[in-house]
């Protein structure tokens, strides 16, 4: 009798724990809110021309609401299209932004985007510096989904046929791009835009290292200093002195396909490149007639700029946001609740292959930006430095450190700074 009542005790303790296990992945899953039986059509709008990963939540969330017709569609100018949309036929619900900062879309989260502070998306995940970048003047107006991180594919092939490493610091790189240039290759690939953009890097952490809290309030405030800029300018001239750069990516069409086409002809070391860059190369690779016949061995590393080592700057670069005007505004902001979940996220990182904002890459790619050590990687909200302060000295760097004075740079910082005062 004491055993039959043993026995029924665990089947009863055992009984409650499955169900408190059940009702525990409940409340961590997405629980649909709307109706899921009604049929309509969301249109995200963005400037890609394929986006393989948001067709895949596109997928997941028709598991729950299989009556929405959920459609992507590639736009040219992203700003006029929304405006023209959002007051004439209003058929656009949601907007993918490629941006490091919501402040240039500024009419847009103005006149159109929703505050998605004010529902009940969920934005726990998200580091509160991350949400930031997201917001315009408080409001939440978009959900930033990508961190953007700028570094160098390396040619391992090509190092290891003259018996050469992947440097890790900037002794290391110049004693590689110094026997590179002796046996006669160009060792860098770069291209007007983004060879400003590569040294940005080097900017940011001479900012970082500094460590001083007055020059790092100084620049949160939009005042720039010519000091950071100088030693990166000169770093690129030196580089440029002794042949390190092959610039014939500056008549290349774009920065995208035609210089991962460019490097896959494998005959220079490194090539200047953002994690935006890198999840394109896997499939270009049987589009290069040199790669197919000679494929070689390369990965995406972080710049090896800085004197005790790599240097990484990462960002929220893409985000999602909902149109008010959309007819179907409450669906429209269900799909981004449930693309805020750690699954959709997740899914969003490992199939386009760049770093989520929740943390995650989910690609092998990413993998030397994973265990970058403190005072390598560089991010508003480790470091102390806004979000608009990193951005501007990205852009101020991206119009260009080739023939510039410090000056200059500090003088674009600052209008930069000033034209994102409103956000």
């Amino acid at each position: 009798m004491r055993k039959k009542s043993i026995f029924a005790l665990l089947c009863f303790l055992l009984v409650l724990a499955l169900a408190a296990c059940g009702k525990g992945g409940e409340a961590e899953g997405f629980k649909p809110a709307l109706d899921q039986e009604k049929e309509l059509t969301l249109t995200v709008i963005g400037g890609w021309d394929n986006f393989e990963a948001l067709e895949q939540v596109f997928t997941d969330f028709n598991k729950h609401y299989p009556k929405v017709n959920m459609v992507y569609e590639k736009v040219g100018n992203l700003i006029e299209v929304t405006k023209t949309r959002c007051e004439g036929k209003k058929d656009v619900d949601v907007v993918f932004f490629q941006s490091g900062t919501m402040s240039q879309y500024a009419e847009l989260n103005e006149k159109y985007m929703a505050d998605l502070g004010t529902t009940d998306v969920d934005f726990s995940l998200l580091d509160k510096d991350v949400l930031r970048a997201g917001q315009y003047k408080g409001k939440q107006v978009t959900l930033p989904v990508y961190n953007r991180t700028s570094g160098l594919l390396v040619n391992k092939d090509l190092l290891a046929k003259y018996n050469l490493e992947i440097p890790t610091n900037l002794a290391e790189m110049e004693k590689v791009c110094d026997k590179l240039v002796k046996e006669g290759v160009t060792p860098i690939l770069v291209d007007k835009n983004n060879q400003g953009i590569f040294f940005a890097n080097h900017v940011v952490a001479e900012a970082m290292n500094a460590k001083d809290k007055k020059l790092i309030s100084q620049l949160n405030k939009g005042k720039g200093t010519e000091d950071i800029f100088e030693s990166t300018i000169k770093l690129c001239k030196k580089w440029q002195d002794k042949g390190y750069f092959d610039e014939s990516g500056n008549d290349l069409p774009n920065n995208y396909d035609a210089i991962i086409m460019r490097f896959l002809k494998g005959d220079v070391a490194f090539a200047n490149a953002n994690s935006g860059t890198i999840s394109g190369t896997k499939k270009r690779e049987a589009k290069s007639e040199e790669f197919t016949k000679k494929p070689f061995a390369y990965e995406y590393i972080p710049a090896p700029t800085g004197e005790k080592g790599r240097e990484a700057f990462c960002m929220p670069a893409m985000f999602f946001g909902v149109c008010k005007a959309s007819q179907n505004l409450d669906y429209a902001t269900e799909f981004l609740r449930f693309m805020a979940t750690k699954d959709e996220m997740k899914v969003l990182a490992q199939i386009k292959g760049m770093p989520s904002t929740i943390g995650v890459s989910g690609d092998k790619r990413m993998a030397n930006f994973d265990n970058l050590k403190k005072g390598e990687i560089f991010t508003s909200s480790s470091d102390g430095v806004s979000i608009q302060a990193l951005n501007a000295i990205y852009s101020a760097c991206g119009k260009g450190v080739e023939n510039v004075k410090a000056e200059d740079l500090k003088n674009i910082f600052e209008e930069l700074m000033k034209s994102s005062e409103n956000k």
